[in-house]
């Protein structure tokens, strides 16, 4: 049975796609997260970082626009797959992912690297 602070999250998420290593990514409602669970919760997140995130799991906010929303699916990915295929902390795989984003924001369309990004296995590829 789901804790109740998480149940009322996983009512409101919509699912969006899994990725061939079999990462399920989810649509949430932030100011739902923030109000109930976690007042630190920004634009994105997955399981290596959020205990409360369910094992394979990457929520990124409903309310960011298309482009905004694929860069941080596309950093939200990178930074997992670095912790768990790469075995990196934290802190290491969140500076490659924060670049990794910047570069994509400022060189091509977020959403064509968010797409590249969901089919892509192993650890350090973008």
């Amino acid at each position: 049975m789901a804790k109740p602070k998480l149940k009322l999250v996983t009512e409101t998420q919509k699912f969006l796609a899994q990725t061939p290593d079999g990462i399920r990514i989810y649509e949430v409602d932030g100011a739902r997260i923030r109000s109930s669970m976690d007042v630190d919760f920004t634009q994105g997140a997955h399981w290596m970082t959020k205990k409360y995130i369910p094992l394979n799991e990457v929520w990124v906010e409903k309310m960011l626009d298309g482009e905004d929303q694929c860069a941080i699916l596309a950093h939200e990915l990178k930074e997992c797959r670095l912790m768990r295929d790469a075995r990196l902390p934290y802190e290491d795989a969140h500076k490659r992912a924060s670049e990794f984003e910047w570069g994509i924001r400022h060189e091509t369309s977020a959403c064509a690297i968010a797409k590249k990004v969901m089919g892509e296995t192993g650890g350090d590829k973008p």
